[in-house]
């Protein structure tokens, strides 16, 4: 109405990355602004907000799946804030019982979001729930794997051109849950996505 363009996502993506001292790619490589100075670290994003957190996966779904994502990663960094720290040692656990050789650290030790970005921006690939962490992957145009499965990836992903990313779905009898429903489908029988039939 105003006659003001949208920003592109790159534009947004530099805003951001600046306003946070990331260092950036003067133009975007293969959709990325970001710069990859830890091409052996692989960030892991597993919990969410106490909004619905039937999000998360359970610490043995995780020890299946790392073993396929991490590849040749010599580190793995679970990130999220400090309320996370317990989620992290379970990831952890269950990532070092399969992949003993590589160096694991949870960074949900407080930190602030500005810090966990500088990290996260640095990685080769994250691999998340949906979550806020996921979301500012997309933007910088990190590589991502995310699990859907009681919120559902078409209300909230748009597309972005040039990142490699891999959605997982599940679609369970809830989804897309939250953010299209006033009232959850499930009632107040929340399940986690996985005791969801």
């Amino acid at each position: 109405a105003l006659g003001a363009e949208p920003a592109t996502r790159v534009a947004c993506a530099f805003h951001v990355a600046r306003a946070n001292g990331i260092e950036v790619y003067e133009s975007p490589t293969n959709g990325r602004v970001s710069i990859c100075n830890a091409p052996s670290r692989i960030c892991v994003s597993p919990a969410c907000s106490a909004l619905s957190n039937e999000r998360m996966l359970t610490g043995s779904q995780w020890e299946r799946v790392l073993p396929r994502l991490v590849g040749e990663a010599e580190e793995v960094v679970v990130l999220g804030g400090p309320a996370d720290a317990a989620t992290a040692d379970s990831v952890i656990k269950h990532g070092q019982r399969v992949l003993p050789h590589i160096a694991w650290v949870n960074a949900c030790d407080g930190r602030s979001l500005r810090e966990s970005l500088h990290v996260l921006a640095g990685c080769a690939r994250l691999i998340a729930i949906d979550s806020s962490l996921l979301h500012f992957g997309r933007l910088f145009g990190i590589p991502t794997v995310s699990f859907w499965g009681p919120t559902a990836p078409m209300t909230l992903l748009k597309d972005a051109p040039g990142p490699a990313e891999e959605v997982w779905y599940e679609k369970v009898r809830c989804s897309p849950y939250i953010h299209v429903a006033e009232t959850p489908p499930c009632l107040p029988r929340r399940r986690a996505i996985t005791r969801a039939p």
